[in-house]
């Protein structure tokens, strides 16, 4: 094993378990075993067990295909994958994986920007949908989630 610490080693992986967990409760209350999940989703069994053992952080795009599969929204599974992030990185600090912390950094600038906050925002700081209304948090942090599989991908 390399000791670079600017890559991420399965064998060494530390992740708070609070998506694990909960990616795992949807699925055994909708009474499905990791074979039906991977069949709905395109994503191996193995890659849905690394994701409820804490051993991998599930993709914005199984996230999404989950959300489907399991009939709960989105949001609330990008809101479980950002407290993972947080609580991994409170957790275990430098032990946490590069890319945890990268995604933390990127989510403690956004969260705590003074000027993130939807009352601090003029109306030239929201994102227009062109339809007349501006987008809300939750699609932010959707679009945001895409942007970041998105340039996962190009990488």
């Amino acid at each position: 094993m390399s000791n670079n610490k600017n890559v991420d080693s399965r064998e060494f992986y530390y992740l708070s378990p609070i998506i694990g967990r909960s990616i795992k409760v949807f699925r055994k209350s909708n009474k499905l075993t990791m074979e039906e999940v991977s069949n709905r989703t395109g994503y191996s069994a193995q890659a849905i067990s690394l994701c409820e053992r804490a051993k991998r952080m599930p993709s914005s795009d199984l996230l999404l295909k989950l959300a489907a599969v399991y009939q709960v929204s989105e949001e609330e599974l990008f809101r479980l994958r950002e407290e993972t992030i947080i609580d991994t990185v409170q957790t275990y600090g430098e032990k946490s994986p590069v890319s945890i912390r990268n995604e933390f950094d990127t989510i403690m600038n956004t969260k705590y920007s003074k000027n993130t906050h939807p009352s601090n925002r003029s109306q030239n700081d929201r994102i227009s949908l062109g339809d007349g209304e501006y987008a809300t948090d939750e699609e932010l942090i959707l679009a945001k989630a895409f942007i970041i599989t998105l340039r996962s991908i190009k990488k």
